[in-house]
């Protein structure tokens, strides 16, 4: 029982007094005895309720304090740190883990370390690599076991190593590149020891396989080049043992009983306490070099060879313009400064010496031929000049500039080829001077001539409108006409192949009506058709164009000359004349005219010759048809002038077919203007209309000419046929009385003639033209100079326009019909 039960029951026997207790009381002491254990106890409990929340709140101070230390030694490291528990999730880590995971503490808290890396291998290693889930960044991982015996934890260290594995990448590609520079390259990497022997080789070599490395292996440098020469062998030993590098080092290795020339380039090799242990270099097989020099020096003799056989002499200069190359005939050249050629001469040293020893016969100052000839900005430029020397040579220098900076300068002795061009040139002055004088006198002879016959076809026209009532004498003088038009014919064909041959026969385009052009055919032929019982007629294209722009002076010659052939060897059947047209653009066409006839034809023989000048097909036709033989001569020539080519085809006695093809410039309607007066046509084919009449209704306004002329038997002429137009005249005997009767009179229009005694036409008009107030006097050339030169002659002193003799009258009709009426609209 216990000792507080049998005290309470002691106290209750005492309080009965009997043997049995007073049960209330001991009731009551027993329950008082229990509320004071009670209340004992709560005090108790209390108390140590109270103590072990202050321990708790001293162990977890103190565990903060220590987990904060132990934190922020952890957050001061270099490595990332996760706290794991047994089921590896994340129970805590540094801030570094939270930075390379890429998540707050708060995140991480429970997740496994599968989810944050990537490939953790299974091995009992602590120390492994893998990479992070989310960056793939390579990184070590060191795993530690925390756990004791009142918890387990694991502490799981990891670190970036993207710079190491970087680092080992480029280490192996750097190591395999040098192993594919060795393995490729002809070079082959050696290294010895201390005592110079050969400890390693690697590479690529022709001349060693594994069995020769390993014949060289352990054998010493001064060994191997027991055949180098004496010198080269001392001083690489002297090198060696110096510890000096060497490079290019020629020798010859003896392997196998063969011997290979090699080079060899070495470096020593020191070990950080700066001993020095030995060479590390490379070799390369020369033979291919050896070989290539020998051929080198093969082709270089030859070349030199060359050289020295050429007539030419050779001087090759580097880029400092020293001579590095030349041959025998440049010092027999230039023999008076040869002793200043040789290998290394400078330019500039020859150049003054050339002018010190007045070796060239200069046409400029020496010292501006020798600064330009030394000067860098002409000496590097290709040039080519001619001199000559004292002794009478001429010396041709081409003098080039070479890619590598140099130049190469070839010199001739060009002394026959001048003198031979010089005699060209004195012969070639002589024709032009032949030519022109043949000119001037074919010229002089046009005008010569054309003065009589203007008088003789001038006369017999004004004699023919006098005999109307006498047909036998107006016969007489029809045929005197028609001799002194077929003689002027003549001339003109003489004077036409004098300008070809000298090249001096000029094309004059101009704005032409198509029409105008087979009217002038068709009445250029009139008269030997009236002759034949001959058929003549034109087939013309629908598509021709009206107005053309081309030389229809020419063109019009070139169909005449054709045209009148065909009439005179046709005496039956027909002359035909068929034009076409062809496109070549929007703006040019190309006319082919087809001139056939039924005639005599002609002979491939004959054929061969007939375009020669005067030449024929035969004697017998040039006595039975006459002629000079020179219209097809010109033709052919004028139509490749006009940019065509004249062909024919002949038959004996079947005919012939000539043809050509020109290119003419179509002419838009509204780009030209039509001059011609509106009575012009009326006039030309009514001649016994005067001109005054179609032009002035009154006659005391006809106009006033003033004729230049001093020829006495033209004036004749001119006068008379003014008179029968209708027209007042003076006479002017040359070009200052011109100028006297322009200043005394009033006149409307001058005929001025160009070769006339005191003062010329030419000289007159440009006189005439100074005055302002004859500026718009027409001033017509009516003169014997007939070639185009001279009519441009006119035009240029300020004439208004030119007709030739012997004097067309229908065409002279129409010009002074043109001129006054332009004179009456533009009054001075």
């Amino acid at each position: 029982m216990h000792k507080l039960l049998q005290r309470q029951l002691a106290k209750a026997l005492r309080r009965s007094g009997t043997e049995t207790p007073d049960m209330e009381y001991l009731l009551e002491l027993i329950s008082t005895s229990y509320e004071e254990a009670d209340k004992e106890r709560r005090l108790t409990d209390h108390a140590s309720k109270l103590m072990e929340q202050e321990l708790k709140t001293l162990h977890e101070t103190a565990l903060r304090q220590t987990r904060h230390y132990f934190k922020s030694v952890l957050d001061r490291i270099g490595d990332a740190v996760l706290f794991l528990n047994p089921d590896q999730q994340v129970i805590g880590c540094n801030r570094l883990a939270e930075e390379m995971l890429g998540f707050p503490l708060n995140d991480l808290q429970g997740q496994n370390i599968d989810q944050l890396f990537s490939r953790i291998p299974n091995s009992p290693n602590t120390t492994l690599t893998a990479k992070l889930q989310q960056s793939r960044t390579p990184v070590e991982l060191v795993k530690s076991d925390l756990s004791d015996d009142s918890h387990q934890e694991q502490l799981l260290i990891f670190r970036d190593i993207s710079e190491r594995t970087r680092a080992k990448r480029r280490l192996k590609e750097s190591e395999q590149m040098f192993k594919d520079y060795a393995e490729a390259s002809s070079d082959w990497f050696w290294e010895t020891d201390a005592k110079h022997r050969i400890s390693h080789l690697t590479g690529f070599s022709q001349i060693m396989g594994a069995d020769q490395m390993q014949e060289l292996i352990g054998r010493s440098r001064m060994e191997l080049m027991t055949h180098a020469p004496k010198a080269i062998f001392e001083q690489h030993i002297e090198d060696l043992n110096a510890h000096r590098p060497f490079r290019d080092l020629e020798y010859e290795l003896v392997l196998s009983g063969s011997r290979t020339p090699i080079t060899v380039n070495g470096k020593p090799i020191f070990n950080s306490d700066g001993e020095f242990i030995g060479y590390r270099g490379t070799a390369r097989d020369i033979s291919d070099i050896r070989q290539a020099q020998a051929q080198q020096q093969h082709s270089d003799q030859q070349l030199r060879t060359a050289i020295g056989s050429l007539k030419e002499g050779i001087a090759l200069f580097d880029i400092n313009d020293q001579l590095v190359l030349f041959n025998k005939r440049a010092k027999q050249l230039y023999h008076a400064v040869s002793d200043k050629i040789f290998i290394g001469a400078q330019y500039a040293d020859i150049a003054k010496a050339m002018i010190d020893r007045q070796v060239l016969d200069l046409e400029v100052d020496s010292e501006h031929w020798l600064n330009h000839q030394i000067n860098k900005n002409t000496r590097y430029q290709t040039r080519s000049k001619i001199a000559r020397t004292q002794d009478g040579r001429y010396l041709q220098a081409i003098e080039t500039p070479i890619p590598d900076g140099g130049t190469i300068g070839i010199y001739s002795d060009v002394t026959e080829t001048v003198l031979l061009e010089q005699s060209l040139r004195e012969a070639k002055n002589h024709a032009e001077h032949a030519s022109q004088v043949k000119s001037e006198f074919m010229a002089n002879m046009s005008h010569e001539i054309r003065t009589p016959m203007n008088a003789i076809i001038g006369l017999t026209y004004l004699a023919q409108q006098e005999l109307e009532q006498n047909p036998e004498l107006k016969h007489y003088l029809s045929q005197i006409q028609q001799s002194s038009e077929h003689l002027l014919g003549i001339i003109n064909d003489v004077l036409d192949f004098s300008k070809i041959e000298a090249g001096k026969l000029l094309l004059h385009s101009q704005p032409f009506k198509f029409d105008d052009l087979v009217k002038q055919i068709d009445i250029f032929l009139q008269g030997s058709l009236a002759q034949k019982q001959i058929q003549f007629g034109w087939q013309l294209a629908d598509n021709i164009p009206k107005l053309l722009n081309g030389d229809i002076l020419r063109l019009r010659q070139i169909l005449t000359n054709l045209a009148s052939n065909a009439v005179k060897f046709t005496h039956k059947g027909q002359v035909k004349i068929s034009v076409y047209c062809h496109d070549l653009n929007s703006d040019q066409i190309n006319l082919q005219f087809i001139v056939q006839d039924t005639g005599i034809g002609i002979s491939e023989a004959q054929q061969q010759q007939l375009f020669s000048p005067f030449m024929q097909a035969d004697r017998s036709i040039t006595r039975t048809y006459g002629g000079t033989g020179l219209g097809l001569a010109i033709s052919k020539q004028l139509v490749e002038l006009l940019g065509g080519q004249l062909s024919m085809e002949s038959e004996p006695g079947k005919g012939s077919r000539f043809s050509f093809e020109v290119p003419l410039n179509k002419v838009d309607t509204l780009s030209i203007t039509d001059h011609t007066h509106p009575t012009l046509k009326k006039i030309a084919s009514t001649p016994e209309t005067s001109t005054a009449s179609k032009i002035f209704s009154d006659e005391a306004q006809l106009p006033m000419i003033l004729l230049v002329e001093d020829n006495n038997i033209n004036q004749m002429v001119a006068s008379r046929f003014l008179q029968k137009e209708g027209l007042h005249y003076k006479v002017a005997n040359h070009g200052a009385e011109a100028l006297t009767q322009l200043e005394n009179n009033h006149f409307d229009l001058v005929l001025m003639d160009m070769q006339m005694p005191e003062m010329d036409g030419l000289t007159a008009t440009r006189k005439i033209r100074t005055n302002p107030e004859w500026q718009n006097l027409p001033i017509i050339a009516m003169t014997a100079n007939a070639m185009s030169e001279d009519r441009n002659a006119c035009l240029d002193a300020g004439m208004n326009d030119h007709i030739a003799k012997p004097i067309d009258f229908a065409e002279l009709r129409e010009k002074l019909a043109l001129w006054l009426t332009s004179s009456l609209q533009h009054p001075k």
